[in-house]
């Protein structure tokens, strides 16, 4: 093959044109080729940024640190093992468990910390109509101590108030009209004189209440030679049976003391509260029950603010 030169052919150089215009037809694809490019990336970019092509699986979009792609995964992931590894709600009665279930949890979380005394401090006497229904009527031996917050019925609550709670977790909670609404627990006096054997220390409390005016005018089969009150008799269900006839319309009208445990009920209300859907998860309620609280490491400052806990 023989060189241009030999041949007397003239080789092309760059630009080397005959003439300005045609030098201009070729500088012209080099310019139009970066603002072509520029161009490109900028639909490329907007497209992929702005959801159009979030659809598609590309392996630079489906990687773990990808954070648009995987946020909600994430999120979700978390949020179950927080809920399974730290409850809404937690009663705690030991100094270890504090720092796991408290502080830690503080950190994740809206924490709400009730500190009670031990369970004898927490008992109140509150007074009702004798015959209304009340907290102990309930039969605690197999469900448990009355939980207002929890627990389905209408009850006298002390100081002439009644509280209902409906069925489905509705409550209603205060009666407006005290104590008018709650039914009695005894419907005649053969009804209250049968729960001798279950409930002696409430008859005997009733006993003393009308002691003054059944015993006294009552025949001689209810006297009591060792007190004359009446308030420690031991009597046969007979005896039980004609003091209820004699005292139980005067009976609808006298008030009798009844224990209420304020703790029991302050974190039974709490409890129902961690349950619903919208706090699951996001707050986390403790109670922590025993004078230990005052003197724990963690908590000893929070109680102190708070009062302290009673002995």
């Amino acid at each position: 093959m023989s060189s241009p030169v030999l041949t007397g052919a003239v080789p092309y150089r760059f630009l080397d044109e005959t003439s300005v215009g045609n030098g201009y037809v070729r500088l012209r694809a080099l310019a139009v080729l970066p603002v072509m490019l520029v161009v490109l990336f900028a639909v490329v970019l907007g497209f992929e940024n702005a959801g159009y092509g979030s659809f598609e699986d590309r392996d630079t979009r489906a990687m773990v640190w990808d954070y648009r792609s995987t946020a909600g995964q994430s999120t979700s992931f978390h949020g179950y093992f927080r809920n399974a590894y730290w409850p809404s709600y937690l009663a705690l009665t030991v100094n270890e468990e504090v720092f796991d279930e408290v502080v830690v949890v503080s950190e994740d979380r809206v924490t709400v910390l009730a500190a009670f005394p031990p369970s004898g401090t927490c008992q109140r006497s509150v007074t009702v109509p004798c015959l209304s229904s009340k907290p102990a009527h309930r039969d605690e031996t197999t469900v448990g101590a009355l939980n207002l917050g929890t627990d389905v019925g209408i009850w006298a609550v002390g100081n002439g108030r009644g509280f209902r709670r409906g069925a489905g977790g509705v409550n209603v909670g205060l009666l407006n009209d005290g104590v008018l609404s709650v039914p009695n627990a005894y419907a005649d006096a053969a009804a209250l004189s049968a729960v001798m054997s279950t409930r002696l220390a409430e008859l005997q409390e009733m006993r003393t209440k009308t002691a003054g005016t059944v015993l006294n005018a009552s025949s001689t089969t209810l006297g009591c030679a060792s007190d004359g009150t009446g308030a420690t008799c031991v009597w046969t269900q007979q005896q039980w049976d004609e003091w209820a006839d004699l005292a139980f319309t005067t009976l609808n009208t006298t008030q009798c003391a009844t224990p209420v445990d304020m703790c029991s009920q302050t974190a039974a209300a709490l409890q129902q509260a961690a349950a619903l859907s919208t706090n699951v998860g996001k707050v986390a309620v403790r109670v922590v029950t025993g004078t230990w609280a005052a003197t724990n490491v963690h908590l000893a400052d929070i109680v102190a603010a708070g009062g302290g806990v009673p002995p």
